[in-house]
């Protein structure tokens, strides 16, 4: 036989769900008993968050203060895996042997110094390589582009010695962005108040071009590069921050599918995973109650075009080394 709904004094029925609670005290409780009760709901039901779901696994590297971490793609868990002393970690790339190419910073003096570093991973050990604010590896002939607040330059090593070489000067005040676009390639933004140019680089032809169109198109600042589709996944150039369209453009300016991702909060892709079709990106949110600012991390299925939270509260940084699925 079966029972009937529980039902209150007023003949409808008691839904136990946060949401049938929340409706239950509309109806039931007068004036400001009411509107207290409901607050006080609304309060409960923001914890009451679907569970987090599993992601595609593998790991990445990530900075965050004076250590370098590890954080799990499959449950959202995380791990230390050096503590850096005075050395602050700005950026993680990757580097030769399956190392990491730190970008680093040190205040002596009350002076913020930006140093580009080898990360040895298997001995845990750091050893500086240039003054510098900003670098990529380039596996194809074992070259590093970094920026030494000046202009952007190439290290290698030729018959045991380093050999430096300017690929672009440009203003001390200028924001510069290194993007990797192939074992031997990067795109690399100049950016002031009033302009934003970006150009192409072939390490190993030496060769540089400027891409005018792109750069009407898209601020690397915060790109990510999708291999496999020959495209950049990036904001326009003078996006606020709090409303960030992300959309993939071809190194020709052609703009194409835009991300679908919830309007409330502020995402950065940080990692592409070829093999899944799948983009980690970070986020910038805040509770309904709380001014806190928290950083979250998603995944977003580009097949589907359906996102899901993988961390609540974990911070990574922008930039940051995949490893293993």
């Amino acid at each position: 036989m079966t029972q009937p709904a529980m039902t209150e004094n007023n003949g409808l029925p008691l839904d136990p769900s946060p949401f049938g609670m929340i409706m239950h005290a509309a109806v039931r409780f007068p004036g400001g008993a009411r509107l207290i009760l409901i607050l006080f709901l609304v309060a409960i039901c923001g914890a009451c968050e679907a569970p987090v779901r599993t992601g595609p696994g593998g790991y990445i590297y990530f900075g965050s203060g004076n250590y370098l971490g590890k954080f799990s793609l499959y449950d959202g868990s995380s791990q230390v895996v050096a503590y850096l002393g005075d050395l602050s970690a700005v950026a993680v790339g990757p580097y030769s042997d399956g190392d990491l190419l730190l970008t680093v910073r040190r205040v002596v003096n009350q002076q913020d110094t930006r140093m580009i570093g080898h990360f040895e991973v298997a001995q845990n050990h750091y050893k500086t390589l240039f003054i510098g604010d900003t670098a990529v590896y380039l596996p194809d002939r074992e070259i590093t582009v970094y920026d030494d607040g000046f202009a952007i330059q190439t290290s290698r090593i030729e018959d045991r010695e380093r050999k430096i070489t300017t690929v672009y000067s440009h203003g001390h005040h200028e924001r510069v962005t290194l993007v990797t676009i192939s074992d031997s390639e990067i795109l690399f933004q100049i950016a002031a108040r009033d302009s934003n140019r970006v150009f192409h680089y072939d390490a190993v032809k030496e060769s540089l071009a400027e891409l005018n169109t792109l750069a009407e198109e898209c601020d690397l600042e915060g790109a990510l590069w999708v291999a496999d589709q020959e495209q950049m996944l990036c904001h326009r150039p003078g996006d606020p921050r709090a409303n960030r369209e992300y959309r993939f453009v071809s190194p020709d300016g052609v703009v194409g599918a835009i991300l679908q991702l919830p309007t409330e909060n502020v995402f950065r892709p940080i990692v592409y995973l070829p093999e899944k079709q799948l983009l980690v990106l970070t986020e910038l949110w805040q509770g309904l109650w709380s001014r806190k600012v928290r950083y979250g991390v998603w995944i977003y299925e580009l097949d589907s075009g359906e996102s899901y939270r993988l961390a609540k509260d974990q911070y990574l940084g922008d930039h940051v080394v995949l490893k293993s699925l």
